[in-house]
């Protein structure tokens, strides 16, 4: 801990020592509050893991929205709405005091970390989805290099009894939106990616994927070439996100992308608001640019804290849960 920085007693750093099966002691470090605090000490609302790090050889602490998923616990400052005894909760966040925590007083609560989002369904819900705001470099990436989405999710039912869609950066393409969007066709494991190109319109591709079985995980992922004249796209799939079986590219119809990128949210777990939302659980969500290339947005479940409303992206944005009915979990 640097020697400037002055912490109320309230504020407690402990050592945590695991045993795990062949593994030896490992250690990790806790924080939380031993007694709750009249006026805000830290920034409240806003959920955060710390580490331990260190500048110029002095040791210090640093809060990381974007936990280790080893030997660390949630924690927020939040302030108490109404009276919190201890083991009681607000929102998610556990009073671990000891001791009731007044209403008005701030605390360090802990929580847990999440595994997925859930979307409700069947039927599926509509508008429902998790969504973050596209980039420059998103929007740049579409319009001038190849790029690849990628997405690992368990639907419901892989043989989907109604329409519905698991992604996309779609508005409306007929207003010369450069996007894309992917949806299911119902009792027919058809899938299709629709890609807006801007002043040419939209064209869209298909592919009828394996007879899975329910529930069960899989990685998909597609990618663009913008091979002349307009553009390939190749669909693939996964069970581990590295060996993947590859179904075969199919070439998009007349015209390539071109235009200004309309710089609309980004999508997981479900389309856009009027488009049916895939019922399921969701993991992982990739776009990288170019193909095999770094990851400009994504959001890795695992990642976020259960209850939140919003969680941090793999790039740095923040993704807000839309839609009623669905959840971090």
């Amino acid at each position: 801990m640097s020697s400037a920085t002055q912490l109320s007693d309230s504020f407690a750093v402990g050592v945590n020592q695991t045993y795990g099966p062949k593994l030896g002691l490992c250690t990790g470090i806790g924080i939380g509050s031993t007694d709750a605090d009249d006026a805000r000490l830290f920034p409240d609302g806003v959920p955060s893991l710390w580490k331990i790090g260190g500048t110029a050889g002095a040791p210090s602490f640093n809060a990381s929205a974007n936990p280790s998923l080893t030997y660390n616990t949630p924690v927020g400052y939040v302030k108490a709405l109404a009276d919190i005894p201890n083991g009681g909760s607000q929102g998610t966040w556990v009073n671990n005091t000891g001791k009731t925590v007044k209403a008005g007083k701030y605390f360090w609560g802990t929580g847990s970390t999440a595994t997925k989002y859930v979307t409700p369904g069947p039927p599926p819900g509509v508008g429902v989805g998790l969504t973050t705001p596209s980039t420059a470099a998103v929007r740049n990436a579409l319009l001038n290099s190849s790029w690849e989405v990628r997405y690992y999710f368990t639907p419901a039912l892989w043989n989907n009894q109604s329409a519905d869609g698991f992604g996309g950066m779609a508005g409306n393409f007929s207003v010369a939106q450069i996007g894309w969007y992917i949806t299911r066709t119902q009792n027919t494991r058809l899938i299709t990616i629709t890609i807006g190109k801007g002043s040419t319109g939209s064209t869209a591709v298909n592919k009828t994927y394996p007879a899975w079985a329910d529930p069960l995980a899989k990685w998909l992922r597609f990618t663009y070439t913008p091979t002349p004249p307009n553009g390939v796209v190749d669909f693939l799939w996964s069970d581990d996100g590295s060996t993947w079986t590859d179904m075969g590219t199919l070439p998009l119809g007349t015209g390539g992308l071109a235009g200004t990128p309309t710089p609309a949210s980004i999508w997981f777990g479900g389309q856009a608001p009027g488009f049916n939302t895939t019922p399921g659980s969701f993991y992982r969500f990739e776009f990288r640019s170019p193909i095999n290339g770094p990851i400009l947005a994504g959001v890795d479940l695992a990642q976020a804290i259960a209850g939140a409303s919003a969680c941090v992206g793999l790039a740095g944005e923040v993704w807000t849960v839309t839609g009623s009915g669905s959840a971090i979990q």
